[in-house]
């Protein structure tokens, strides 16, 4: 019975697995504490355009410069996109992430244009404002809400492209 089982499920979990993405970072900064900060992003595009990423952050708690030492969660991100090609040149996306930690929730709407210069140059720009709420704040006379704009461009090209 259990074998028939795993080779019945052995071909799904390779199916699934095939086509997720998985994003390791790694981050520290030269300052004088624990500044080690490290995220975990797994990411899916669908064939008909449509994407969702989860993203779990953790930090080093203790005020010590040691990576991985006393671990906490340093939030989690959750992105839900579509990339609509217009043709082989240019692309769309819009998309939403909900950026939450313990003390606020960050809306961020986001809309992304790419442009493919050559078959392995590409540039994209994206305008991204956002919404902070801050928990803290809740049933206070502060302002819970923070409105911002990021606008960032990206510069991209395929290396080896062999062995991508």
């Amino acid at each position: 019975m259990f074998r028939s089982l795993l080779l019945v499920t052995i071909p799904f979990i390779s199916i699934a697995a095939h086509a997720v993405t998985f994003d390791y970072r790694h981050e520290t900064n030269d300052k004088a504490g624990n500044n080690h900060k490290d995220r975990l992003l797994m990411s899916h595009r669908f064939a008909n355009g449509f994407g969702l990423s989860l993203e779990g952050k953790w930090k080093g708690s203790q005020d010590k410069n040691k990576a991985y030492d006393e671990t906490v969660s340093n939030g989690t991100e959750v992105v839900a996109s579509y990339v609509h090609k217009i043709n082989k040149t240019f692309q769309i996306e819009p998309g939403f992430s909900l950026d939450t930690s313990s003390s606020s929730n960050n809306y961020r709407p986001y809309l992304r244009g790419k442009a493919n210069l050559t078959d392995d140059v590409s540039a994209s720009l994206r305008y991204r404002p956002y919404y902070k709420r801050n928990s803290g704040n809740i049933g206070t006379s502060k302002d819970t809400s923070e409105n911002g704009y990021n606008l960032t461009s990206v510069l991209s090209w395929k290396f080896l492209k062999d062995y991508q």
